[in-house]
C-alpha cells in the first residue's frame, strides 16, 4: 500500500514539525508576545491616564459649576436688592407726589372756597342792592312816597338775617 511506504519519511516529517513548532513557539515568546504585551501595557496605562484625567475634569467641571451656581445666586440676591431699592424708591416717591398733589389739592379747594364766599357776598351785595332798588320802587309806587335808602338798607338786613 502506498500509504505505509511513506511511513520513514513520516519521522522526518514529525521531527521538522516539532524543531519548526519549537523555534515559532521562542520566536513568539521572544519577539512577538512582549512587543504586544508592552502594547497592551501601554494601552492600559493610556486608558487608566485618559480616566485620571476624565475625573480631575469632572472635579473641575463641579467646581466650576458650583461656583456658577455660588455666583448666580449672589446675582439673584443682588437683583432682588436692586429690585427692593427700586420698589421702595418708587413708593416713596409715589407717596411724595400723593402727599404733593393731595397739598395742591387742598390749597385749590381753599382757593376755591374763598372764591365762593367771596362770589356769595357780591352776590348777597348784588341781591341786597337790588331788593333795595325793588322795595324803594314798590312803595313809590304803591304809596307814591320816597323812602330813605338807610330804612330800606335796614328793612333788607332784618329780612336776610331772618332767612338765615
Amino acid at each position: 500500500m502506498p500509504q505505509l511506504e511513506q511511513i520513514d519519511t513520516f519521522v522526518s516529517q514529525l521531527i521538522w514539525l516539532t524543531i519548526t513548532f519549537v523555534a515559532l513557539y521562542f520566536f513568539l515568546r521572544k519577539v512577538v508576545l512582549p512587543g504586544i504585551g508592552d502594547i497592551l501595557e501601554e494601552r492600559q496605562e493610556r486608558v487608566r491616564s485618559d480616566l485620571d484625567k476624565a475625573a480631575q475634569l469632572k472635579q473641575q467641571s463641579e467646581e466650576v459649576r458650583e461656583a456658577y451656581e455660588k455666583m448666580l445666586a449672589e446675582g439673584r440676591s443682588e437683583a432682588q436688592k436692586v429690585i427692593r431699592k427700586a420698589t421702595d424708591a418708587a413708593a416713596q416717591k409715589a407717596a411724595e407726589r400723593q402727599q404733593e398733589l393731595a397739598a395742591k389739592i387742598a390749597q385749590e379747594i381753599t382757593a376755591a372756597e374763598r372764591r365762593i364766599d367771596q362770589a356769595r357776598i357780591d352776590a348777597l351785595e348784588n341781591v341786597r342792592g337790588v331788593a333795595g332798588d325793588i322795595a324803594r320802587d314798590v312803595v313809590q309806587r304803591v304809596i307814591d312816597t320816597q323812602v330813605d335808602d338807610k330804612a330800606v338798607d335796614q328793612a333788607i338786613a332784618a329780612v336776610l338775617e331772618e332767612s338765615r
